[in-house]
Parts: structure tokens; sequence; C-alpha cells
């Protein structure tokens, strides 16, 4: 493996699905408001307005987790000979080799992530604030998938 190996974001895809998240969290805010000054009974407006509160907590994991680390560099990784940079919701993360323990196995059903498991040292503030393993979303790394990126990893993990 020739070092460093950098993964970019495709950024015409990121702005694509930003411009959907805007678009359906101002749908989601002004549902309640439209049932509200359109003279709906209390049950509808009730439901609209939790309805609401449930899809902005779906969003705001959505975009933590896959759209804030798409920076603008548009770097989603770098793996060095002895560390590698990492996009994340903070921004670029530096980890050493030495750090990661382990990588997660690839999930299907849930979301298709790279879990690196490191030391307490190098988690990352998550989304509702408790420190978390760093993640990477294959969704929109150019030419991959979160597949090739976990055996890029695990390759260059093994001595």
């Amino acid at each position: 493996m020739n070092f460093p190996v950098i993964y970019k974001y495709n950024m015409k895809e990121v702005r694509l699905v930003r411009a959907g998240y805007y678009i359906t969290l101002v749908v989601v805010l002004l549902a309640p408001v439209y049932a509200i000054f359109s003279g709906q009974d209390r049950d509808l407006i009730g439901i609209s307005l939790l309805a609401a509160i449930a899809f902005l907590i779906i969003l705001q994991n959505l975009y933590f987790s896959f759209l804030k680390p798409c920076g603008p560099t548009g770097t989603a990784l770098e793996i060095h000979k002895d560390h590698l940079v990492l996009a994340t919701a903070q921004g670029l993360v530096t980890i050493p080799k030495s750090a990661i323990q382990d990588i997660t196995p690839v999930d299907f059903l849930v979301r298709p992530m790279v879990t690196l498991f490191v030391d307490a040292d190098y988690k990352i503030p998550g989304w509702l604030g408790f420190r978390v393993n760093p993640t990477l979303s294959g969704l929109f790394v150019a030419g991959e998938t979160d597949i090739t990126i976990r055996g890029a990893l695990i390759s260059w993990l093994r001595p």
C-alpha cells in the first residue's frame, strides 16, 4: 500500500442531499404551523406536532452522522503509515495506529458505516454529547463503499 491513501467525498451528491435535508426541515417545521392556522382540530395539531418533533430528531441524527462530516475540504479519510486522518462532525481528527483497537463488521441493515474502536482519549463527542467511537459513512465517498474502506483499514492495521 502506497501512503498516503486519500478518500474524497463526492461533493455533488453531498450538496444534493444537503438541499433535500434543508427542504425537508422547512416542510417539517411548517406542517404544524399550517395545521394551527388552517383551523384544524386539536387532535390533528397535536399529532402533527409530535410527528414533527420525532422527525426533527431523526433529521438531526442524519445530519450529524452523514452530512456534517462532509466538510469544505472534501476529504473523508487519509491513511498514512503510522496514523489516519478521519473526517468527523468536529472536523478532521488524527488517530494514531496504536490507538485503534478494532473495526466493526459491516452491518447492511443498520447503516453503511465503518466504526473504529479507539482508546478513550480519541473518542469524539456524538450528536447527543456523549463520547463515542469515530465513524465514517461510506455513502458519499467517491468510488468506494463502506466494505472497501473497511478492507483497506483492516489491511493497514495488519502488521
